[in-house]
């Protein structure tokens, strides 16, 4: 009787640019078998759409790789390149606020399986040698894996980023008294996938460090043409191998004749690695659009001489979220919090990232800070307004902090607190094989639950089980002064509790489900909201929710809106985990 809610993100995995080297359309400057990339004359473009969505408060963001004609990375585009159309209508990337993040302003990760040849007979020390290499460079935001090959696909190591344990990995690996079958082993190795949103980004490469030709012909190097075209494969050859069909497998193919060409190939195959990391781009900008979907979205690059469908990326966007913002500076706008935060609290000895936004300006943003205590917090601005305060004070410490859109002439002053508890996630505890009233899972819940994870919102998986309970416990910090309204919705009971500070002991039942709803169906039973409640920026309130799930249907959420404002539902930005028995 219930739908379980899915949010689907686009992913798009087939990047058929990579496998027509032999396209009659114009490319760019091309390498031979044996010497890699490196070009730095590309101007055809191709551009592979990941996912198109929507932010608040009229943001629309396109994540999208783009590369050469043969698959490698472009990282070098800047905002300028990229031009937009809604609705047939060039945008001016100033007016809209247009802004790039790369890797490094995301939260990314490319993960690279390093595929060694260890056949019978095989020069397997200085395959070796260059599979060190590669764990030698590898980037911060990068996890390799060690597989071998020669009748088969073992692996070695899984997917980490510690280079010990890699190296020790490497070193281990043994001749294998089996002949290759090199394309059986790629093609084992097809079962990645890669993961794409907006909260965080996996991608999937093969390095291939190989002396040897497939000798047993199980598969043909044809019908590897498919996972080529969805993962990004880079071979190194040594000695006498057959160079054409490696440079057919992968994006690009380094050739070796002795040990120190293996060590510089396996580095080439692994800066072409990054550099495909480097070639997705998140562009975000301010559409004018309101209030109806399906815009036509055109995305394309200036002096693009592709001529190919791949030249542009398009796509459709719902613009019914979206509302106007009054001209000025915000730091982390929300629905509930349209003024955005006077005061941002940051854990003793770590970071917090806040977004400011600098909203009616016809110019690109240029951030700066003023910060009158540089022994508490300092500041350092990312790409699209992304603010990383780091804490240096003693707990307690305050500092006014403020932010200028130098570029637009608008400013907003801050106070930044240090404080001894991390924001960002609650306690969740499912009790499972609960047949108790929802009053007793509020007075004498089970003394231990099943399973306990985090929460990085006050909402619950939906349609997960039967016979189970939930509690949520944590500590909600208001960024404001003023009246809240806190509204509930699940299935089946649930009763939400507001202490009057951080004692749990002062705890009150705000509102509660005594039936069930559908997800975030807000307004089926009048006890589902509760009267306006006063709470104060700068203090923490104790807050847990309860509920339990016969059969069916289940989900659990819990929004909040201050003085009129649009309700949202409670995110981690406002809430910090319960330590406490």
């Amino acid at each position: 009787m219930r739908t379980k809610i899915l949010l689907m993100l686009a992913l798009v995995a087939s990047l058929v640019f990579m496998c027509s080297k032999d396209s009659d359309t114009p490319t760019d400057p091309t390498d031979g078998p044996g010497n890699g990339g490196g070009e730095t004359t590309t101007t055809s473009f191709a551009m592979t759409k990941h996912l198109v969505t929507t932010e608040l408060p009229n943001y629309v963001t396109i994540l999208m790789q783009i590369t050469d004609l043969s698959g490698k990375g472009v990282d070098f585009l800047t905002s300028d390149r990229f031009q937009i159309e809604e609705e047939g209508q060039r945008l001016d990337a100033g007016a809209a606020s247009a802004f790039i993040l790369k890797k490094s302003n995301m939260n990314y990760t490319i993960r690279t399986k390093i595929l060694i040849d260890n056949d019978a007979g095989t020069n397997l020390d200085v395959l070796k040698k260059g599979a060190l290499a590669i764990v030698q460079g590898m980037d911060v935001q990068q996890e390799l894996a060690v597989y071998t090959i020669s009748d088969k696909l073992e692996m070695v190591q899984d997917y980490t980023s510690d280079a010990n344990t890699l190296t020790g990995a490497i070193n281990g690996i043994a001749e294998s008294s089996d002949t290759s079958n090199l394309y059986a082993g790629i093609m084992e190795a097809k079962r990645d996938r890669d993961e794409y949103d907006l909260a965080g980004v996996i991608q999937h490469t093969y390095v291939l460090l190989t002396d040897s030709n497939d000798e047993v012909g199980s598969i043909s190097q044809d019908a590897i043409g498919p996972l080529t075209s969805r993962i990004s494969i880079y071979t190194v050859g040594y000695g006498d191998v057959d160079a054409d069909k490696l440079d057919d497998i992968g994006v690009v193919y380094f050739g070796a004749a002795d040990e120190a060409e293996m060590i510089t190939a396996a580095q080439g195959a692994q800066t072409e690695v990054l550099k495909y990391a480097n070639s997705i781009y998140r562009l975000s900008y301010r559409s004018s659009l309101r209030g109806g979907s399906g815009h036509s979205l055109v995305v394309t690059i200036s002096g693009n001489t592709n001529t190919e469908n791949s030249a542009k990326l398009e796509d459709s966007f719902n613009s019914s979220p979206f509302v106007d913002v009054d001209d000025g500076l915000y730091v982390n706008w929300s629905y509930s919090n349209p003024e955005g935060v006077d005061l941002v609290l940051v854990r003793t000895g770590s970071d917090r990232t806040v977004r400011v936004l600098s909203m009616g300006g016809t110019k690109e943003a240029k951030f700066s800070l003023q910060i009158d205590n540089p022994n508490v917090v300092s500041g350092n601005f990312g790409a699209g307004g992304m603010l990383v305060l780091t804490a240096k004070g003693a707990v307690g410490d305050s500092t006014s902090v403020k932010i200028s859109d130098t570029a637009n002439g608008t400013s907003k002053e801050i106070t930044v607190k240090i404080v001894d508890f991390q924001l960002g996630s609650v306690l969740f505890e499912i009790f499972e094989n609960y047949t108790g009233s929802i009053s007793n899972m509020a007075n004498n819940p089970p003394d231990n639950p099943t399973s306990s994870s985090e929460l990085e919102s006050w909402e619950i998986p939906t349609d997960v089980n039967d016979t189970y309970a939930t509690r949520i416990r944590g500590y909600l910090h208001p960024p404001t002064t003023g009246e809240y309204i806190f509204w509930i919705a699940s299935d089946d009971q649930s009763q939400l509790f507001l202490s009057t500070d951080g004692d749990p002991a002062n705890r009150v039942k705000i509102c509660e489900v005594t039936s069930w709803t559908n997800s975030r169906e807000w307004g089926k039973e009048a006890n589902q909201k509760s009267d306006p409640i006063q709470l104060e920026a700068g203090k923490h309130y104790y807050m847990e929710t309860v509920h339990v799930e016969g059969s069916g249907g289940d989900n659990l959420a819990v929004a909040w809106q201050i003085d009129g404002s649009t309700r949202e539902i409670i995110t981690g930005d406002y809430l910090s985990f319960w330590l406490g028995d």
